[in-house]
């Protein structure tokens, strides 16, 4: 078992999975090091918020921003479990407490 206190990056594309909301919209962690990141999902009918063009819900949107945010802190060492023991699962402290996304909307005309 490696220590997630030498190298919390190690765990973190197991970590963000396995998130109960993150793993309901089936996120993954592609890709993810101090050059670059990528989440994947696979977009489905659940996850439409304008059922008439078919768009994506923006809470989506702003769940991906969010863990994006997470990644930054990670990478700037700031992602510290507090524990790492079988008894004790990690604990990571702190959240985010303010995000905004302004959404744009693009119509196409003919």
């Amino acid at each position: 078992m490696h220590n997630k206190q030498d190298n919390p990056l190690k765990a973190l594309p197991h970590d963000i999975s396995e998130l109960p909301f993150h793993r309901f919209l089936g996120l993954s962690l592609e890709c993810f090091d101090t050059e670059n990141g990528c989440i994947r999902f696979e977009m489905r009918d659940e996850l439409v918020g304008n059922s008439h063009f078919k768009i994506l819900h923006g809470g989506v949107i702003a769940t991906l921003l969010d863990a994006e945010g997470a990644f930054v802190l990670a990478l700037d060492g700031k992602w510290r479990p507090e524990t790492d023991s079988p008894e004790n699962p990690p604990v990571i402290k702190g959240g985010t407490i303010d995000l905004r996304v302004d959404y744009l909307t693009y119509r196409a005309t003919e």
